[in-house]
């Protein structure tokens, strides 16, 4: 008889006193007593068990949670206003605090990688079949684990929270670091790609959702997300928290690269260097937290944000000299800011002097305004500021630079020059004399006097007649006379020697935005400028020749300023912290198999930077030991011609091209051919095909006999006279041969 019996229900115990237990009441379908009973002792924490910390036993309660629990229960715990009574207004409070007891059983990474699981699984099953026979729509799961989703990282201390639930388990260290860097592979990328999928299936599949936003699935609204919980969470640091700046650099970086890298500075100056000058040293400690690589991505985004949000453009007018003294209070304010920002931190420094000099910094495109700012924050050293003038008097005065260089990029570093001029003569006049009695002031002048542009030729009339009016006296001024320097935008580049800006506050940064059209004003000339009238006696001037007094020889007879020594060690090595110092650095490779898995490598920058620079002696020790030159030559020769700089890495070009020269070296009747038909028929760009020429040109070169070109020579060094004799004579055998097998 017993066989015949069937239970119809099955009684469980209404409270869990273990986790096991839990976990068959919420897979056998529990009422809601019974639900919030278990989540109320997973959430406890009883018997050492710990739902946030990642184990088999807190994924398959995480898993019944997001499958069996979710779908069933959302719309109880989720009801809105307009469906509560009068009667149940205390009714609708119990199920918002229930509805947070079964989120903070999630709000962890395992449960948000619960949730991206089941948002995957669902994508698939809607991109097969609108509606499953005899099941749910897969859009009415979707949208509620969509919004699951968007409650569980609502609110700017989200990321504050996982962290702590992380760091404060009692999991080995280990165990909390691959938690960790889960939680930033979702934040990085992850949760952003699955919700934009599954929003626009269920913006397909019903209407009805269309009218609903979902900021998670929101590349700018993410973002500013992070954003904001960076902001709140690192206020709440301590400055000796080593571990917690290192997490929240890392949740920053990821940040950055989710493409909204002005709208996360903007929030990081607005909340927290901004709020007051005590937090300075909280931005600064997260800035330092970032790598050097970072840091100077970092620093130039926020000049562009300075630009942007924070100091306007300046408004010229011809008869008005000090027209950079209406705005010189929030410039003081953006003074300060920059030197928060390279305080105590010669690596900063560096790189702000970089901005400032190379051939694409300076701001192009942005006002005079955020230049005016840097120069002056660096002004107050005296060896900075006179590092700016002569690396601008140089720059500024190269003939590939003046013939090549766009114009706007000219006039940005024209600006950089005459106000680093007019500081340096406020504080060594006698310094700024002896510059313009050098070669490299009188080659500038001269050689864009010489160019064919007239726009490179006025402003070097303009740098001319301006720093002259700050050492000449006199009928010694220089003074072209021509109707140029006499307009507006002639007057305007002159008074920029007698700009001033000093250092304020930070609260002179808390001003209204202006208009981007007024921020990115450009003095404009009053009236159309007239052609160059040539002086009289001559109909062009090529060059300028100083005559010097007996005053001067004797002056110039001084002893020249000695140049700092390079430092002993990097900043990165004297880091206190073990947990910033990377002691897992990669190492050289020794297998062409491992250089080629170094050059694929494009997100990791060591790795790369390893590769460039070893990819050339590899090469050329390997050429005749074993046959791995051989067998991955071709593949090699493809990843050095199509890589990219991704990172902006200095010689790049140089290591590339060394590498490639290496393999033809290696390989020439082989390689020359390969090359030869790469440069006719690969897709490549003009650069690269000139890369390949280059190649074939230094490689037949070195085949000839005139020896090895993987070394640059020192700059000091004058290149061999063609009369001289070469130690190793031409081979015209090899040259000849390398010419016939490379021609297509």
């Amino acid at each position: 008889m017993e066989g015949l019996l069937t239970p119809v229900s099955t009684i469980y115990k209404p409270q869990a006193t273990t986790p096991n237990e839990a976990l068959e009441i919420l897979k056998n379908e529990p009422n809601y007593d019974a639900l919030i009973s278990t989540l109320r002792y997973l959430r406890q924490g009883n018997s050492g068990f710990n739902i946030s910390s990642p184990s088999p036993l807190a994924s398959q309660l995480i898993h019944a949670l997001v499958s069996e629990i979710l779908p069933n229960y959302w719309e109880v715990l989720n009801s809105s206003e307009s469906k509560v009574s009068k009667k149940s207004k205390k009714l609708r409070s119990r199920h918002s605090q229930d509805l947070e007891l079964l989120l903070s059983c999630l709000r962890n990474v395992t449960g948000l990688n619960a949730i991206i699981l089941s948002l995957k699984q669902h994508i698939q099953l809607a991109k097969e079949t609108k509606k499953v026979v005899g099941g749910p729509n897969a859009q009415e799961i979707l949208a509620i684990l969509f919004k699951a989703l968007t409650a569980l990282l609502e609110g700017d201390e989200t990321a504050q929270e996982i962290f702590h639930l992380v760091w404060d388990s009692s999991d080995p260290a280990a165990k909390k670091k691959a938690i960790w860097n889960e939680f930033l592979g979702l934040v990085g990328g992850k949760i952003l790609g699955i919700a934009a999928e599954a929003e626009d299936i269920i913006n397909d599949l019903s209407q009805s959702v269309r009218e609903e936003s979902y900021w998670v699935s929101d590349s700018s609204l993410f973002t500013l997300w992070t954003a904001r919980n960076i902001c709140r969470w690192s206020k709440d640091i301590s400055l000796n928290a080593e571990n917690d700046w290192r997490c929240c650099s890392e949740l920053l970086s990821k940040t950055l690269r989710l493409g909204h890298s002005e709208k996360v500075i903007h929030q990081l100056l607005g909340f927290i260097l901004l709020q007051s000058e005590d937090e300075g040293s909280h931005f600064i400690k997260l800035l330092d937290s970032l790598s050097n690589f970072e840091q100077r991505n970092m620093i130039f985004i926020i000049f562009q944000v300075i630009s942007k949000y924070y100091i306007s453009a300046d408004i010229t007018t011809e008869a008005d000299s000090s027209w950079w003294k209406s705005d010189a209070k929030p410039i003081s304010g953006a003074v300060k800011l920059v030197k928060v920002l390279i305080a105590g931190e010669e690596s900063r420094k560096t790189q702000v002097l970089a901005w400032l000099t190379s051939s694409s910094g300076a701001g192009v495109g942005e006002g005079i305004a955020i230049r005016r700012a840097v120069i002056a924050a660096l002004a107050e050293d005296k060896s900075d500021i006179e590092t700016v003038l002569e690396k601008s008097i140089q720059q500024i005065g190269d003939k590939l630079y003046i013939n090549h260089t766009p114009t706007m990029q000219q006039e940005a570093h024209t600006q950089v020059l005459l106000l680093a001029a007019g500081y340096v003569h406020r504080k060594a006049p006698l310094r700024l004399a002896m510059m313009m009695r050098s070669g490299s002031h009188l080659n500038a002048v001269s050689n864009r006097l010489a160019a064919s542009s007239p726009r490179a030729r006025f402003l070097g009339m303009a740098i001319g007649e301006a720093l002259s009016s700050l050492v000449d006296k006199g009928d010694k001024r220089m003074d072209f006379k021509v109707d140029e320097m006499s307009s507006a935008d002639g007057k305007w580049y002159k008074s920029l020697v007698n700009v001033a800006d000093t250092v304020g506050s930070l609260d002179s940064l808390k001003l209204e935005t202006m208009p981007a059209q007024q921020r990115k004003f450009k003095p404009q000339l009053t009236k159309p400028a007239k052609k160059a009238t040539p002086m009289s006696g001559t109909s062009k001037i090529i060059s300028i020749e100083e005559v010097e007094t007996d005053e001067e020889k004797e002056e110039s007879d001084d002893e020249d300023l000695v140049p700092y020594r390079k430092p002993d060690s990097d900043a990165e090595d004297s880091d206190e912290d073990a947990t910033n110092i990377v002691r897992n650095k990669p190492t050289a490779p020794v297998y062409i198999r491992d250089l080629i898995t170094y050059l694929r490598n494009t997100e990791d920058y060591d790795r790369q930077k390893l590769g460039l620079a070893t990819a050339a002696p590899l090469i050329r020790r390997k050429t005749n030991f074993g046959t791995e030159v051989s067998i991955h030559a071709e593949e090699l020769a493809t990843l050095l011609v199509g890589l990219q700089d991704k990172y902006d890495m200095d010689d790049f070009q140089d290591m590339r091209l060394q590498g490639m020269i290496a393999i033809l070296i290696a390989l020439p009747s082989k390689m020359g051919p390969w090359f030869s038909k790469t440069f006719f028929d690969g897709d490549y760009s003009l650069s690269q095909r000139a890369s390949i020429l280059t190649t074939l040109g230094l490689g037949a070169r070195e085949l000839a006999g005139y020896g090895s070109v993987d070394k640059k020579p020192h700059p000091q060094q004058t290149p061999r006279s063609s009369n001289l004799p070469l130690q190793n004579p031409p081979s015209t055998h090899a040259q000849n041969l390398l010419l016939r097998k490379t021609t297509p």
